[in-house]
């Protein structure tokens, strides 16, 4: 009877240690995938070059033009908190894929403990595409009603 009292509190234990851990690991984190197609045929562009500069990392694309899922540090932008609090983060996406333009995405917006699922498109030919992304719509909303006179 000790044995199994033994045993049953010992698997609670493990089990709260496990649900404390895991919690840790998922806060202040941010899941991406990024998916890369040309722009005309709309087809997935297999084998491009996907770096993430917030995590000084490479990921090459599959088949399906999707890259692994890719785990990024979440911090907030403190840039623009002294107009208004904000509860995003900005990374860099560079693309690039012999036979197309290199992508740069800057301001791309990740969000804590979210799952993203980031389209790019490449276009055929020599040269670097440079986008800049926008806050969430929300943060634009609120940003235009506080200082809107």
């Amino acid at each position: 009877m000790k044995k199994i009292v033994c045993f049953i509190l010992t698997f609670i234990l493990l089990n709260a240690m496990c649900a404390v851990n895991f919690k840790a690991l998922a806060f202040n984190n941010c899941l991406i995938t990024v998916n890369v197609t040309d722009l005309y045929n709309l087809k997935p562009i297999k084998e491009a070059v996907v770096y993430i500069d917030k995590i000084d990392k490479y990921f090459i694309t599959d088949e399906r033009g999707n890259t692994e899922t890719i785990s990024i540090p979440f911090k907030k932008n403190e840039n623009l908190d002294n107009s208004l609090p904000i509860q995003f983060g900005e990374i860099t996406i560079f693309i690039y894929k012999n036979g197309y333009k290199d992508k740069i995405r800057f301001y791309e917006n990740i969000f804590n403990n979210e799952k993203r699922f980031i389209s790019v498109s490449l276009i055929q030919g020599e040269g670097t595409d440079i986008e800049s992304v926008l806050p969430p719509k929300n943060y634009i909303e609120n940003f235009i009603f506080k200082y809107k006179k």
